[in-house]
């Protein structure tokens, strides 16, 4: 680096320093010879903050109360033409519902997949094609999942997951190993 442009650098560098003490000194002393107004300030941000996660959780309790036909495979979606197979699928609309409410009801349990419900998750996905699986996954939503039980949670607690998550979370390494074999195309 040249000689002048660390000197500039440096003076650069000493006037922030310069004007950023100047102004902390400025706010100490508007804050020692007014408290009370900083104070109301203070305690008015805060007011807003509150506000805005009172209003925030209250809207999070309404949705636990509305029912969501799109999620768990409730909703058949559009159906003026349900037997219309999409380029790349297999299936078409009504069957991928269908697919998706099967696996939902099977990973909607205590713990995690048993024999007989890892069966009926590997039989729905085996032999299906990546546009299928696609189709399952918007026909499975993101129903919410309890942390507590593992079961589908319809009240205050538990995470919004898709098809992949709740199967990640319910299947041990063995069965997950299982169903890569069973659906190649897919995993």
């Amino acid at each position: 680096m040249k000689p002048e442009t660390r000197t500039k650098v440096k003076k650069t560098a000493n006037k922030a320093v310069k004007t950023t003490a100047k102004a902390a000194e400025k706010t100490g002393n508007y804050i020692s010879k007014n408290p009370k107004t900083v104070l109301y300030v203070g305690l008015g941000v805060l007011a807003i903050y509150v506000g805005y996660k009172v209003i925030k959780g209250i809207n999070a309790v309404g949705d636990v109360f509305v029912d969501d036909t799109k999620e768990g495979g409730g909703d058949v979606g559009n159906v003026n033409n349900p037997s219309t197979v999409p380029s790349g699928a297999t299936i078409n609309s009504v069957q991928a519902h269908a697919i998706a409410a099967n696996i939902l009801s099977a990973v909607d349990g205590l713990g995690g997949l048993n024999e007989k419900e890892y069966k009926t998750v590997e039989t729905a996905l085996q032999g299906k094609t990546p546009r299928d699986f696609q189709l399952i996954s918007e026909a499975f939503g993101h129903p919410k999942r309890s942390p507590v039980t593992g079961e589908q949670s319809f009240w205050f607690f538990g995470e919004k997951l898709n098809l992949m998550q709740w199967l990640n979370v319910e299947m041990n390494d063995n069965q997950k190993a299982r169903l890569k074999a069973a659906a190649p195309l897919i995993f």
